[in-house]
């Protein structure tokens, strides 16, 4: 399955733009982008995108203002802009300049339309009070799922849903029908009436036969699968707490389940939103992460909307296998890239009107829940490294790589 699209080598100083494949695996692949008006990718001068008056590149538009082009003429300078591409957490390249952006990656993803089998906890937990007793987990949720199924951003998409458990307690509810849907994939909008009126006939009930329900879910999707090339089949699983019947109970082998159906042909990943679990969603995000997806907290603030959000997110998940690496561009000959003057840049799409600098941190332990980057290795960085937040978050958006030059060290005799 074909996630991401490079295109490297983007430009340097004069307008030569350099076309190269970072595609060794048939994951990625190379692509070049035509220099145009020589004004290099995307225009004569730097504009601020972010903000009034920012010393930001040309990479994304043909705006006029400060800052440098990416392969054009130099701008006349500006101010630093805290909005723009060179905000905090990023080099500021300052007022005039003579054109320093040497090189730059922009990556995109190259995304598969989603399929996705949604299996919700109905367990008794979730009649629990939310926090402040404003309502119950079960009608949060169901808020929140109906939100998402008529959303915007949820169009396209072919969703179903079951819950867990069926046909009551032990035995029954270990060996019930799971890899049935309730309401079989569609798409919506077209499908989101069917969807709605399932979950609000259901109501919490029973234990928590989590190992069957997830098997069962994935079962149906490679069936799916195979009868629907060209699309990406997951799972997502909603649930307030751990297994409490029906084998196995143990987290790490409910893992191994998830991590059967991301392993083997055709692969299905698996999503965990974890519902009023605090600081124990990260032992559900174990199987997550076997399965080849994200884990999604959903505890505090607006519920129905976390639910929602966290449902969207599922359709745009980061790359296969959960990686998000960027390699460093490749400077003009006779330069080299000065790793204290790289920006790392999210690009702007349907629901972030404008582009956004990603901090730079120093390493994945200093990575924030806002996200970030950092270098494999800070003294001879080879590629960026995004934090987990960062690159679960990333959707559709595209993530440029800004980097300026000196001459290139020269080596004692």
């Amino acid at each position: 399955m074909r996630n991401w699209a490079w295109a490297g080598a983007l430009g340097c100083a004069l307008g030569a733009v350099a076309c190269s494949s970072t595609d060794t695996t048939g994951t990625c692949k190379g692509s070049c982008r035509a220099a145009e008006d020589d004004g290099g990718l995307g225009g004569e001068s730097g504009g601020s995108r972010g903000g009034a008056s920012g010393a930001t590149s040309g990479l994304h538009g043909d705006e006029t203002g400060g800052g440098t082009s990416l392969g054009g003429a130099p701008g006349s300078g500006g101010a630093p802009n805290a909005g723009g591409l060179f905000g905090a957490g990023g080099f500021d390249p300052g007022a005039g300049g003579s054109g320093g952006v040497c090189a730059g990656t922009v990556m995109t993803r190259d995304l598969l339309p989603p399929d996705v089998y949604v299996m919700f906890d109905q367990s008794s937990s979730m009649s629990d009070p939310t926090p402040g007793n404003a309502t119950t987990w079960w009608d949060a949720m169901s808020a929140g799922f109906e939100a998402f199924v008529d959303a915007t951003g949820a169009a396209g998409a072919n969703v179903g849903v079951q819950y867990f458990p069926l046909g009551g307690i032990a035995p029954a509810s270990c060996n019930a029908g799971y890899a049935t849907p309730e309401v079989e994939l569609g798409l919506l909008p077209g499908n989101a009436t069917a969807l709605k009126a399932s979950v609000e006939s259901h109501a919490p009930t029973g234990f928590t036969p989590t190992g069957p329900a997830l098997s069962g879910a994935i079962a149906h999707m490679k069936t799916w699968a195979a009868s629907h090339p060209g699309r990406a089949p997951m799972v997502a699983l909603v649930t307030d707490g751990f297994p409490t019947e029906c084998d196995p109970q143990q987290i790490t082998d409910v893992a191994a389940i998830a991590e059967q159906g991301f392993t083997t042909d055709p692969v299905v990943r698996t999503f965990v939103v974890a519902m009023n679990l605090g600081g124990s969603a990260s032992s559900m995000g174990q199987i997550a992460k076997a399965g080849g997806g994200s884990v999604f907290t959903v505890d505090s603030g607006d519920l129905a909307a976390g639910l929602r959000d966290a449902l969207l997110d599922v359709l745009t998940p980061p790359p296969l296998g959960g990686s998000c690496d960027l390699p460093l561009p490749s400077p003009p000959s006779g330069q080299a890239i000065d790793p204290t003057k790289v920006n790392v840049v999210l690009g702007a799409d349907a629901t972030h009107p404008g582009e956004e600098n990603v901090p730079r941190v120093s390493n994945v332990a200093e990575c924030i829940s806002g996200g970030g980057w950092y270098y494999d290795d800070p003294v001879s960085p080879t590629k960026i490294d995004l934090c987990p937040a960062t690159c679960a978050g990333l959707g559709g958006r595209s993530l440029s790589v800004l980097a300026y030059c000196g001459p290139t060290p020269r080596q004692t005799p």
